[in-house]
């Protein structure tokens, strides 16, 4: 069994409904959405490198939030790196050139896939103290 197959065993028993998408690089990726609060909704991917049954995997939690004036760009780069030594897990922060902040995993799994599902949950717990950080340290 690949690491792609038992993921997709695991979405099937937890009645997760995730978009399905392969690239041209042969990449499978596996994009939904999360809602963080009322007013924020944040989309993310597992993306899986090979159909093997060891495999490079990444998770993406995308546009936390963005920041598009350059006075704010070193600032934010500072807290993003106090947070990724702080409070990130697994995880980490990372500044877009084009001024947003991403959460990214990138691990290797295989069939075993209960533990992937469990970093993909401490993604999502992280998320809204890390906006509301993000967010407080750019006023």
């Amino acid at each position: 069994m690949t690491a792609i197959q038992a993921f997709e065993e695991l979405l099937r028993a937890k009645q997760i409904p995730l978009v399905k998408a392969t690239t041209s690089s042969n990449e499978t990726s596996y994009s939904g959405s999360f809602q963080v609060n009322s007013e924020k909704e944040i989309l993310f991917d597992v993306v899986f490198k090979e159909a093997t049954s060891q495999t490079d995997v990444t998770i993406t939690y995308h546009q936390l939030i963005a920041c598009y004036s350059e006075d704010n760009r070193l600032q934010l780069v500072t807290l993003i790196n106090q947070l990724n030594q702080e409070k990130t897990a697994y995880y980490r922060l990372v500044l877009t050139n084009e001024g947003e902040v991403s959460l990214v995993f990138e691990g290797r799994t295989g069939e075993e896939i209960l533990p992937l599902y469990e970093i993909l949950l401490v993604g999502s717990s992280l998320l809204s103290d890390l906006m509301r950080e993000l967010k407080f340290g750019l006023v």
